[in-house]
Order: C-alpha cells, then sequence, then structure tokens
C-alpha cells in the first residue's frame, strides 16, 4: 500500500479519520493525500465565500502539520466540485490503493436518500475504504470480523484481507449469517471450515448465526465479540444512476460503531456459491499544498 486518501474538511468526525490514517501510513510507510473539497458557489457574489473556505481548508492542514511529526509523506489538495466525482477523480489520477473516511452514521436502516457521503464512496470506490467512526488507534484493531458469502472466486478480496490481518497482526472471525431455517448451523459450519483451507486463511475462527436480517446479525455479532474492525466485500458501481441500490455493507458502514472496511468485488469474476441442501435457487480546477514531515 503506497497511496492512502483521506477526504477531509478538518471537523472533528473528518480529523478521526486523518489520524487513523496518518498512523497506519506511518506502520505500512505511504504516503497520505488530504483532498479537501469546496462546494462550487451558485452565485458570482458568493465567490468570496470559496476563498474564505480554501484559507481555513489550509489552516487546518497547518495545524495537522504541528500536531503530526512522523515520517511520512503528506500532501493537501483543494478541489472544487461534487464529493463524490472529486474523490473518485483522485483516486485514479493518484492510482489511490485505500481511502479513509470519517462517518457519523445514523439510526435507523431505512433513509430516503442514500445518506452519507461516505456510503456513497464506499458504494462507488473501485479500491478498499475504510471507514472510521469516533476515535480509535492502529494498535486497537486486535479482531476482524469478515462477512462471508462462501464464494470460491474471491482471490483478489481474500489476498487484501490478508494484508489486512498481517498489517494489523489481527486474528479473523469469519462469519455467516443464516437467514433460512431449513439450513442447519452444521451444514454452514463445514462449508466456513472448507473456506478456510480453500483460501489458506491462518488464525482464523468460524462462526454461524441465526438472524432474519442480515445487516442486524452481523452488527450483533460485533457487539457479542466485542470486535475492533468488520472487512467486507462490495459489489463497486461507479454508475451514479445505481447509487440508491440495496448494500448491506453500506448499511453496516453506516450503523457499526468500530472501523468498518470495504472492498469492491466484480460481479462478473465471481461466481455464486454453490447451492446448499435444503435451499431452493432463486430466480430472479485544483489548488494545492504539499508537506514532507521529516
Amino acid at each position: 500500500m503506497k497511496k492512502i486518501l483521506v477526504p477531509c474538511d478538518f471537523s472533528p468526525c473528518c480529523e478521526n479519520a486523518l489520524r487513523f490514517a496518518i498512523e497506519l501510513a506511518g506502520k505500512c510507510r505511504a504516503e497520505v493525500i488530504i483532498l479537501t473539497i469546496l462546494r462550487l458557489p451558485e452565485k458570482l457574489s458568493d465567490t468570496k465565500d470559496l476563498y474564505l473556505y480554501r484559507k481555513q481548508a489550509k489552516s487546518g492542514f497547518e495545524k495537522i502539520k504541528k500536531i503530526y511529526q512522523l515520517p511520512i509523506r503528506i500532501r493537501h489538495e483543494i478541489t472544487v466540485g461534487k464529493i463524490l466525482p472529486e474523490i473518485l477523480g483522485c483516486i485514479t489520477r493518484k492510482n489511490i490503493n485505500l481511502v479513509v473516511m470519517g462517518t457519523k452514521g445514523s439510526r435507523g436502516w431505512e433513509q430516503v436518500f442514500m445518506g452519507s457521503n461516505t456510503e456513497k464512496v464506499v458504494r462507488a470506490s473501485p479500491v478498499p475504504v475504510l471507514s472510521i467512526k469516533g476515535l480509535t488507534a492502529v494498535g486497537l484493531i486486535k479482531n476482524i470480523v469478515i462477512p462471508c458469502d462462501l464464494r470460491h472466486h474471491q482471490y483478489e478480496f481474500i489476498e487484501k484481507v490478508k494484508f489486512l490481518q498481517k498489517t494489523f497482526q489481527a486474528r479473523l472471525h469469519l462469519l455467516r449469517i443464516n437467514t433460512d431455517v431449513r439450513i442447519k448451523t452444521s451444514t454452514l459450519e463445514s462449508r466456513l471450515q472448507e473456506y478456510v483451507v480453500h483460501y489458506g486463511l491462518g488464525d482464523t475462527t468460524c462462526n454461524v448465526r441465526f438472524e432474519d436480517d442480515e445487516r442486524e446479525g452481523i452488527v450483533h455479532f460485533v457487539k457479542e465479540m466485542n470486535a475492533d474492525m468488520i472487512a467486507m466485500s462490495t459489489h463497486g458501481n461507479l454508475d451514479a444512476g445505481h447509487l440508491f441500490a440495496t448494500s448491506i455493507a453500506a448499511d453496516v458502514v453506516n450503523h457499526a460503531n468500530i472501523p468498518v472496511w470495504t472492498c469492491a468485488v466484480n460481479k462478473k469474476l465471481a461466481e455464486p456459491a454453490p447451492p446448499i441442501a435444503g435451499k431452493r435457487a432463486s430466480t430472479n480546477k485544483l489548488l494545492s499544498s504539499k508537506l514532507t514531515i521529516p
């Protein structure tokens, strides 16, 4: 991992993510790119506000320079535009490997619109996104929950999970939420063991829980295990017209109280999981300032 992107307006929520990203970059010897996005003024008379916001962003960056004295490279870029397109554009231009974002989340599962900007990035990003809620530290990540769909063609995702495990020196807890009472727990436990062997996973536990709602099942298990992070695959979709589609990963990001790492998986590359006995198949313009901290 060479480049970490942190969209940041220097609010407390974003600064929590920035702190985590800087610590992670120090551990991985990566570069941190802080991206501040200013909205285009609706009226020409509002242009002066744009310069004011830019000044505030530069001031926020200067504060970061004084606080963090780490041997990593940090750059600050200020752009003007819409949040999602600017973030996706930066990912492409800068060859970003990971996006770290702060999120506040919400209380209810259902939302008229998709919710936070973090959720939008989770749904659309072609690279992993680490969503940070609250203040945490890299050294505290020791137990990572992996909600598992039992597919045997997710090599890219699993390799990234292994890197995640190595980086944090953590234990993995594979989790299968069973929403079908006709499927025996023992059957799913066997499938999870096969999954571990198939991908050569180490320091891993296998867990099956019955729950009517998969999202609630994941959150409940995380609390039960007192886990430190959730890692999930998601079907990345860069088409803004699909941003309102159901996404369990985005919902979990919005409601979990711990960091959530999500990784986009190309649907065309992931084959369906084998059928389970007893379950019927369903038919169906850039301003920038740079800093190298010695």
